[in-house]
């Protein structure tokens, strides 16, 4: 039987996947400190921002989060008072939207977020970061 090595691990799909998201969330971690936010925390106000009405659910599935963690990542951005939910009469349920210190954050982020795409861009160079907007969009149904 031959003996597998860590060579052999970027065949399988997964692997690879992991890969490069632990290279880009360190990445952008990096880069978003200097914003006090994480690569996580803004992606999931983004989604918000540009999400109108945002509701929890419509948010999970758009960003193919479960539950649990959607749920844990909403209660970190409320402690810190970036989210608020409200009660939407009109469409019977609860939305999600950015509090004033939640669209400054995101501001704030801006700039650290160019500095870190264009790292990103550059790590994966031309083909691995369009391979990879082609894939996020056929994901998302655009």
């Amino acid at each position: 039987m031959a003996v597998r090595t860590q060579k052999d691990e970027p065949r399988c799909l997964f692997a690879c996947v992991r890969i490069v998201s632990r290279a880009l969330d360190g990445l952008y971690d990096r880069e978003l400190a200097v914003a006090g936010v994480t690569a996580a925390q803004l992606n999931l106000m983004r989604a918000i921002l540009h999400r109108t009405p945002a509701t929890a659910g419509a948010l999970g599935e758009m960003l193919r989060m479960d539950k649990s963690t959607l749920s844990r990542n909403l209660s970190r951005l409320q402690r810190r008072r970036w989210v608020r939910v409200r009660s939407d009469a009109a469409l019977g349920r609860r939305v999600l939207e950015l509090t004033a210190a939640g669209e400054e954050r995101v501001a704030k982020a801006a700039v650290p977020w160019r500095r870190a795409q264009a790292a990103a861009h550059d790590m994966l160079g031309v083909e691995g970061a369009d391979a990879l907007r082609l894939l996020g969009r056929k994901l998302l149904g655009d």
